[in-house]
């Protein structure tokens, strides 16, 4: 809701679409054929421009991974981490804390991948980036526990949000 009200400052045309096209679109078939349009377009620009075809292949590969290991931890914490298997609530407190680790790795990356994409530049940032997450799925594997998954887990949010800045920079 914030963030729509601060819209409100910007100007008309701030915002985009950049051409006159958008003035002339009324009725609900006018719509869906403008954005169908803008699809074609978009998908003809990334076939085009390789650096942001490369970008979204890496971010299409850390999301597929991703959500494996998402599958993985609910998998292990439900029916083989000790304290937490065999028991439902134990279980589920144990992906609430997933939940929040992730959101404190998405919090962090949020407040260091700018300066880091400045300062290193994309390639740099987004192999920073897949360090980071790399480094996450790999820690339970050292210590099976529900630490492990939870510093981990920190760890992987960090680094997808990390890649997702660096990426969203590269597009832009």
């Amino acid at each position: 809701l914030l963030a729509v009200l601060s819209t409100r400052s910007f100007a008309g045309d701030a915002l985009g679409p950049d051409d006159d096209r958008a003035a002339d679109v009324t009725g609900r078939t006018s719509v869906l054929a403008s954005a169908w349009a803008d699809i074609c377009s978009g998908a003809t620009h990334i076939a085009r421009c390789v650096p942001a075809r490369r970008a979204l292949t890496v971010m299409a590969a850390n999301r597929l991974l991703f959500g494996a290991v998402t599958v993985w931890t609910v998998i292990v914490i439900r029916f083989h981490l000790d304290g937490t298997s065999g028991d439902e609530e134990a279980a589920l407190a144990g992906l609430a804390g997933v939940a929040l680790a992730v959101g404190v790795g998405l919090l962090g990356a949020a407040l260091t991948a700018p300066a880091l994409v400045r300062r290193r530049g994309p390639r740099q940032s987004a192999a920073a980036a897949l360090s980071v997450a790399a480094s996450g799925a790999l820690l339970p594997a050292v210590d099976l526990r529900l630490g492990a998954y939870l510093a981990g887990w920190v760890l992987l949010g960090a680094g997808a949000q990390m890649l997702k800045i660096t990426i969203d920079t590269v597009l832009q």
